[in-house]
């Protein structure tokens, strides 16, 4: 059986709460061009840092390499 991680490590939207979804949806739209475009960056190099450190990535890569 997969092991799951408690509630609060997993990524997503908080879908028990939908007035917490609504107000981070409402705060994006607020945003400028500048400020969207720097949480935007902030995202993407905290998902590469959890992809870098996820303990499957080697094999999982290993998995789907061509053998030589």
């Amino acid at each position: 059986m997969a092991k799951t991680r408690p509630a609060e490590s997993r990524l997503g939207p908080p879908f028990n709460d939908h007035s917490e979804f609504i107000r981070a949806i409402d705060t994006a739209a607020n945003m400028d061009q500048e400020e969207y475009n720097e949480w935007c960056d902030s995202s993407q190099r905290y998902i590469y840092q959890l992809i870098e450190r996820n303990p499957y990535k080697d094999d999982f890569c290993h998995m789907f390499q061509p053998e030589a």
